[in-house]
């Protein structure tokens, strides 16, 4: 493989385009297939190659970069009996799995490839995160796990991919059980946000200054900044899909039962998921589970629409502190239930606060806790810093907000583990 590696890019879709687009920017030769006729001929009059099936694509190339929608589409575009990759790839050549997948799926692509008699192929488990735009500017975020040696023959592809590249200790599968802890954490900041959103409204707070206030405390979460802020501002923050959080935590939940793991916060989360996909309320945003929260109270439409500031939240005994409350107990407690299962899944604590950082998933109080913990046999809620001050000020928070008869699917559970640490 020379200095300069020739790239297959499979799945031309809102990712997978912006990804061959970088490649081709930075002066690759770049060779791409996806089922749909439109996006193989923008892909081609960007300037790049395509093949009439992945076999096409793989008979020209040294790196393969995978980027579709599940494991399913994996496995039929590298193993079908007529159109599969694998046996037009090159001998040593290098397959760039950019998927979210179950890590005992991605873990078991070894054991095909040498069944197909294709030993000599290596894999690089390289899970992605950052939209669709980071994907065109070239500045992804990086879960890259297997031998260091492929990763160094891959290093000029992946650094034309990334920002921020995370070499992920424990080997092919320790990126994807990465992702999935990371996914948990986004889902449920997703959910905790449309829940304090929901509340906000029925108490008549004005959401800009409990954003504010929020995002300069220890309870800010990187994905309560931008929902509120999509809510206040569809036109400039945009919508991002329900579906695909969904189809995530769908595979942590089976992950987790495997693995006989706690999931509490998780499962809540899902359930909501569930629920707002079931009552047709859309998928284009996940902030429609503010629908689930308001039932016949409001919907996310009214929500950005606002209240009249005239019913001051006071009247309700309601500040911005007790959301701040509330946030910084579910946040706590996520972050403790996501490192059980980090550590769980044979994790290293450090790799994770180091990919959550900068991440979705991030929160002031997930790091916080990573710096408590590390280096610790076992954590509980009971044993973190300041936790009983946690503890009360959740539960103060619960009992300030029960006049308004409002579900907190979230923060109630968030008190429960609290009792039980």
């Amino acid at each position: 493989m020379g200095n300069s590696p020739r790239v297959g890019v499979i799945g031309l879709g809102a990712m997978g385009m912006g990804m061959a687009s970088t490649l081709l920017r930075e002066g690759f030769d770049t060779t791409g297939f996806d089922v749909s006729s439109s996006a193989m001929e923008k892909f081609k009059q960007n300037g790049g190659k395509g093949a009439s099936s992945p076999r096409g694509v793989a008979m020209t190339v040294d790196i393969l970069v995978v980027v579709v929608a599940n494991s399913d589409q994996t496995s039929s575009v590298l193993f079908d009996p007529q159109t599969g990759a694998v046996p037009a790839l090159p001998r040593n050549a290098v397959i760039l799995l950019c998927i979210t997948a179950s890590p005992d799926y991605v873990m078991g692509l070894g054991g095909r490839l040498r069944e197909a008699g294709r030993s000599d192929i290596r894999v690089i488990d390289c899970p992605i995160s950052g939209g669709e735009l980071r994907a065109w500017q070239g500045s992804l975020s990086l879960l890259c796990a297997g031998e260091d040696a492929d990763i160094d023959t891959c290093r000029p592809v992946l650094d034309a991919l990334s920002s921020r590249l995370h070499v992920i200790t424990g080997g092919v599968g320790a990126g994807s059980r990465l992702k999935l802890v990371h996914q948990i954490l986004v889902g449920v900041h997703i959910i905790a946000a449309n829940e304090v959103m929901g509340l906000c409204h029925l108490a008549c707070m004005n959401l800009q200054s409990v954003h504010d206030q929020v995002m300069g405390s220890d309870s800010a979460s990187w994905l309560f900044g931008q929902r509120t802020s999509h809510v206040i501002d569809g036109e400039k923050v945009p919508a991002s899909s329900l579906r695909i959080i969904a189809k995530d935590l769908a595979m942590v939940m089976n992950y987790g039962d495997r693995y006989k793991a706690t999931l509490p916060l998780a499962s809540i989360a899902h359930q909501l998921f569930l629920q707002v996909q079931s009552a047709g309320w859309g998928v284009e945003d996940d902030c429609l589970v503010l629908n689930a929260y308001l039932l016949g109270r409001g919907d996310m439409e009214t929500v950005r629409k606002g209240v009249d500031q005239s019913q001051a939240s006071h009247e309700y005994g309601l500040e911005a502190g007790a959301i701040c409350d509330l946030l910084l107990g579910i946040h706590s407690t996520i972050a403790v239930e996501v490192l059980r299962f980090a550590r769980g899944l044979g994790l290293d604590i450090a790799n994770v606060r180091e990919v959550v950082k900068d991440a979705a998933g991030s929160s002031v109080v997930f790091d916080k806790i990573c710096g408590e913990v590390i280096g610790r046999d076992s954590f509980s809620l009971g044993k973190l810093n300041n936790s009983t001050t946690i503890r009360e000020k959740l539960s103060r928070a619960i009992h300030a907000a029960a006049r308004l008869h409002y579900p907190l699917f979230l923060s109630a559970e968030a008190l429960q583990q609290w009792y039980n640490p």
